[in-house]
């Protein structure tokens, strides 16, 4: 069994909006000059928001607090005992529950900060469109399933049978 997490570069990627036009003359029969231009295909580079960001040793939690309670229960037991047993001294595990997406919206909100790690949400549906904090230098690790969440600084800690399928055969 494997978490892998899942992150899709492609998404990371951003046009450069300035096109650069080739230009060439052509003289016809001596008597026009015809210039035609040529478009150079646009480039892409990454866009690495947290590249230069220092990881903060806060790390923030955030888990359902009415939905999925013994997960939310099941994780914070978790993270604390790998605290606890690997004694890291230098690590600080905030705790923040929320009811519903507003009040995840908020905690993000007052605490995304360059170097900001966030782990969770649980769900798909609360994963989506927290990308929109990326550009404040903040990473995310979500255990939801759908795919298409990863991206920009959204990582995705889930079990993907299909990669340990495709991996065996």
């Amino acid at each position: 069994m494997s978490c892998t997490p899942q992150n899709y570069p492609e998404k990371n990627k951003v046009v450069i909006p300035n096109v650069v036009n080739d230009s060439e003359t052509v003289t016809n029969d001596g008597n026009s000059i015809d210039t035609i231009y040529k478009n150079t295909i646009p480039q892409y580079v990454e866009n690495l928001n947290f590249v230069e960001s220092k990881i903060l040793n806060e790390i923030e939690i955030l888990l359902p607090e009415i939905d999925n309670q013994n997960i939310t229960r099941d994780f914070i037991n978790a993270f604390e005992l790998s605290i606890y047993k690997k004694n890291a001294k230098n690590i600080q595990l905030n705790i923040n529950t929320y009811k519903n997406k507003t009040e995840l919206v908020n905690i993000i909100l007052q605490k995304a900060s360059p170097g900001k790690i966030f782990i969770g949400p649980l769900t798909s549906a609360d994963t989506e469109n927290i990308f929109t904090e990326c550009s404040k230098g903040v990473l995310f690790f979500s255990f939801a399933s759908d795919r298409k969440q990863a991206g920009k600084c959204v990582y995705l800690i889930n079990f993907f049978p299909e990669d340990d399928l495709s991996t065996l055969f």
